[in-house]
C-alpha cells in the first residue's frame, strides 16, 4: 500500500483550520484553552507534519474521535 503523506499533511492542514474557523477558535484560544504553541498551529495548518499525540489533542480540541477527524482525507488515494 502506498499513501501520498504530504497530501495527507495538507488536508489535514486544510481540516484543522476550517474546524478551527468554524468553531470561532482564535489561535490564541487554542494557545490557551488546549494547551498548543502557536508555532506548532501554524505548522499543522500549513500542512508540515503533526504526530499521533497531536492529533488526539486536536481531536479533544473540537470534540471529535479520531475516525470523524480524518474522514474523507486523501479519499481518492486509498488503496483498493
Amino acid at each position: 500500500m502506498q499513501y501520498d503523506y504530504e497530501r495527507f499533511l495538507a488536508e489535514l492542514g486544510a481540516r484543522v483550520k476550517q474546524l478551527r474557523k468554524e468553531r470561532k477558535l482564535t489561535h490564541r484560544r487554542m494557545v490557551t484553552d488546549f494547551d498548543f504553541h502557536l508555532g506548532q498551529l501554524a505548522k499543522i495548518e500549513n500542512g508540515v507534519g503533526v504526530s499521533m499525540q497531536t492529533m488526539l489533542k486536536l481531536c479533544a480540541a473540537f470534540d471529535m474521535t479520531l475516525e470523524e477527524f480524518v474522514r474523507g482525507l486523501c479519499q481518492d488515494n486509498l488503496p483498493k
